[in-house]
């Protein structure tokens, strides 16, 4: 087994691998999400209690969701209901919040260069939540399980 991990550090992120990862089963296992805690007594607009990881090495194919309807403007909610989000419910009294999980895709080929990006909750694209001050993200460690670096079908 390999492992596919990857560091965020802000909004919309440029990562580079040292090769493509041919195509294949991955297991999203682990986030590890360090931030600035709100203390006690205080609320924060920031993060508004999750995150939305987007990575752009998900063609589209990977996670299907509808939509709800908002009560208060009968609009459809699109929010975290993107092709290519994983969604991450955060503690922000937290300075560490530790979320596993077990959520299997078939990928296409991971290119050793690919984005990805990330927003609060609600998918507002005004507010960077990265940063120093109370309620923010400092990092967002992301691990993918796969079978293996190499295509031994190929061979």
């Amino acid at each position: 087994m390999a492992i596919l991990h990857y560091r965020i550090t802000q909004r919309n992120q440029s990562i580079t691998l040292p090769k493509t990862i041919h195509a294949q089963s991955f297991i999203f296992r682990r986030a590890v999400v360090r931030m600035v805690p709100l203390t006690v007594g205080s609320s924060s607009t920031i993060c508004k209690g999750g995150l939305v990881v987007s990575p752009s090495h998900f063609s589209g194919f990977e996670i299907s969701s509808g939509t709800t309807i908002d009560n208060t403007t009968n609009k459809p909610i699109t929010n975290n209901l993107g092709a290519n989000d994983i969604l991450i419910g955060l503690n922000e009294f937290q300075a560490i919040n530790n979320v596993y999980y077990d959520m299997e895709f078939e990928s296409e080929d991971i290119n050793a260069g690919f984005t990805v990006d990330c927003l609060n909750f609600d998918r507002d694209q005004d507010i960077d939540i990265f940063g120093t001050t109370a309620g923010k993200i400092v990092s967002i460690d992301i691990y993918f399980q796969f079978a293996s670096l190499y295509d031994y079908q190929t061979y």
